[in-house]
Parts: C-alpha cells; sequence; structure tokens
C-alpha cells in the first residue's frame, strides 16, 4: 500500500493500492485512478476529485497529488469552484461522429529502437463511463472499447507495444528482424477489430524479441482472447486463455520482481482462468490463496470469495 504524500507528485506503479490519509483533493496528473465506493470510478489525466482511503492506479499506473483544500493551487481551486457553462441547443446535438472524436487525442511519442518521432492516437479514459467489469477484471465502457486502440507502432521500424509501455523500454538492440511487413496493403479492408488482433500480434513479436517479463506476455494473450470471443471465434479465443493462463503460472513461480498488489491480481486471475478451462482443482488452489492473503485489496478478495462461492454452486 502506497500512502500519498500532500502536495507532491507521486508516482505509482499499475495496479498499487493507494492511501489518502484525510478527505483531500486528488489530481490525476496522468494515467488513471480507479476509485471504488458505491460506484467505481475511473479518473483519467487531469481529473480533480475529493477521495478519502484506498483507491487503486490503473493498468497503465499514475502521476497524483493530493492537495488539503488551504494548499490548492488558484488555478485548480477555480476550476472546482468554478459553475459549469450552460450548454446551447447546437452544443447538445452535436452528432455522434462528433462526440466520438473528442474521446481521443494526439500524443507525440518517440520510438525507443529507431528514435522515430510520430504522433500517437489515445483514447481519453476520463471521457469514459463504466458499465461493468467482468469476473476476468476486463472493463466495459459505454462510449467505445479502448481495447481496440491500446496498441503504438512505430511506422518506421515497426516496434510495436502497448501505449503506456511504448517508450518505457529502456535499450533494445536494433533492427528487431520482425516478422511483420511494414502495415499490410489491405489494412484498409480489415474491421476495427481484425486490426487490433494484428496489432496485438505483433506488439507478442516485440516483446518475446526484448525478453518482457511473463506477465506483460499473459495480459496480451487475455486481451486477444477477448477480441477473438468478442468476433464469436470462442475456439480461438479458448486457446489465448490457455496461453495467458500459462503465462500468468510462469509469472507467479518467478514473482521476485512483482510487487504484492500485481502479485494478488495474477493470483486471482489463473483462479479464474482456471475456473474458465475446467482446472477446478487449481481454481480453488488459488482463489483461497488469494483469500488468506492479508494484504490484498478488499475488492480482489471479495470478488475472490464470490467466484468460489459461484464455482461451489456449479459443481
Amino acid at each position: 500500500m502506497l500512502l500519498i504524500k500532500e502536495a507532491q507528485i507521486t508516482d505509482v506503479p499499475a495496479n498499487t493500492r493507494l492511501l489518502v490519509d484525510e478527505n483531500k483533493y486528488c489530481v490525476v496528473v496522468n494515467g488513471t485512478v480507479i476509485v471504488k465506493g458505491a460506484q467505481t470510478k475511473q479518473m483519467g489525466a487531469r481529473s480533480i476529485f475529493r477521495a478519502e482511503g484506498l483507491l487503486y492506479s490503473g493498468e497503465e499506473g499514475c502521476r497524483i497529488i493530493v492537495f488539503g483544500e488551504e494548499q490548492l493551487p488558484e488555478n485548480i481551486r477555480q476550476k472546482i469552484i468554478q459553475p459549469p457553462i450552460t450548454k446551447n441547443h447546437t452544443e447538445n446535438c452535436k452528432d455522434p461522429q462528433s462526440v466520438t472524436n473528442n474521446l481521443f487525442y494526439e500524443k507525440k511519442v518517440s520510438c525507443p529502437v529507431c528514435g522515430t518521432s510520430f504522433n500517437s492516437r489515445r483514447v481519453r479514459l476520463s471521457k469514459l463511463k463504466l458499465i461493468k467489469q467482468d469476473p476476468d477484471l476486463r472493463m466495459h465502457y459505454q462510449e467505445l472499447n479502448p481495447l481496440l486502440y491500446n496498441v503504438t507502432i512505430c511506422p518506421e521500424c515497426s516496434y510495436a507495444n502497448l501505449n503506456q509501455d511504448f517508450e518505457r523500454v529502456s535499450s533494445v538492440r536494433r533492427p528487431l528482424n520482425l516478422n511483420a511487413e511494414k502495415r499490410r496493403s489491405d489494412s484498409k479492408q480489415l474491421t476495427e477489430s481484425e486490426m487490433a488482433v494484428e496489432n496485438y500480434q505483433l506488439v507478442l513479436q516485440c516483446l518475446e524479441k526484448i525478453g518482457s517479463p511473463a506477465d506483460k506476455l499473459a495480459r496480451i494473450y487475455l486481451y486477444l482472447a477477448w477480441l477473438y470471443e468478442d468476433s464469436g471465434d470462442e475456439t480461438t479465443g479458448r486457446e489465448m486463455r490457455q496461453k495467458a493462463l500459462t503465462y500468468y503460472k510462469k509469472a507467479y513461480s518467478t514473482s521476485s520482481a512483482i510487487n504484492s498488489s500485481q502479485l494478488h491480481q495474477i493470483t486471482y486471475l489463473i483462479a479464474e482462468l482456471s475456473s474458465r478451462l475446467g482446472n477446478k482443482k487449481d481454481a480453488y488452489d488459488f482463489f483461497q490463496r488469494l483469500i488468506r492473503e492479508k494484504d490484498a485489496a478488499s475488492w480482489l478478495v471479495r470478488l475472490a470469495r464470490e467466484r468460489l462461492y459461484d464455482l461451489r454452486k456449479r459443481v
């Protein structure tokens, strides 16, 4: 658990519990923060909200600052107290395309392999409304599926990675000798979902070339499982879940470099994937391991108890 100090920018790893010791204003500099209460809310970059107690960083981690009311910088104070501007009829009747375009922004990035600078399209997660979370921790949003836009690819050398990890690779030998074509000539004929599958397959090639840890590979396989299942290909989706499970187990057995909150989430996903793939023994074992962890996030333990109860009912 990470205690957030006042008026100080704090860099938080992915999927980490944060503690705000008193009711304070939180400002998200970048990344995402998950606020769990009566309703689960995901706060994106530039979000300002008041909170006390436990928060959670999202899958991409976050940078966050907390302020007591008397410490708030004037520009932030004005943003909080300023009444909302009443929108006119024209603004309220924006066409769907315009609304969708407002969900994206361009970010300039530099390829860590070849040094090429280019613009990458990103989703404004703070603009999305969370509808539900699946038992395998997939989040569904009302406006769009951010999973389709979560990969950045260098237009020069085709190095690819998740948006939040693209520039975090410290040293990569050039070239990577990828088997990827420079962007398929028939790419315009692919659906968004098909293009996303190709993009994640390219990410897998890159992660394997640079020797990424097993939990990163597992996450990509799980994303691919969701995409295949969305398209109705349950067979390939099941194959991807099996590969995700294999790599999550590998990550669990070599967990010295993984922080406790990440390890707890991996434990849960091993149990959930084992349950879905018919390995009830492993599902029981790993759900119970997580429940016994004294410092595991309460929401994750509660979910593990619910899934264990459902598993027993099915048996």
